[in-house]
């Protein structure tokens, strides 16, 4: 999935687009530090403009608001509880 991401990321650039994601997070599974690191990593090496997540479990949220200020992300991904409102954000872009 990350590489079928990083191919639409690298074509939005190239046509001079901004990369917006859109992610829901409502049926996510279980999950283990590995998965953690993983999105560390993906968060602290992708180029996007903004990500947009919702439907995260709030047990997590937590969690991702922690990985958020660990890669310095606060400003360019938002934890929202509705797709509604996800929305609404990235469209302000």
């Amino acid at each position: 999935m990350v590489e079928k991401n990083d191919k639409l990321v690298e074509a939005r650039q190239s046509e001079g687009r901004h990369v917006l994601i859109l992610a829901d997070f409502s049926q996510l599974g279980k999950h283990n530090q590995g998965a953690r690191e993983a999105l560390r990593a993906y968060l602290g090496t992708r180029f996007f403009e903004r990500i947009a997540a919702f439907g995260i479990p709030s047990g997590l949220e937590v969690l991702a608001r922690l990985l958020l200020n660990i890669t310095g992300k606060t400003e360019q991904v938002q934890l929202f509880d509705t797709e509604d409102e996800a929305r609404e954000w990235l469209d302000q872009f």
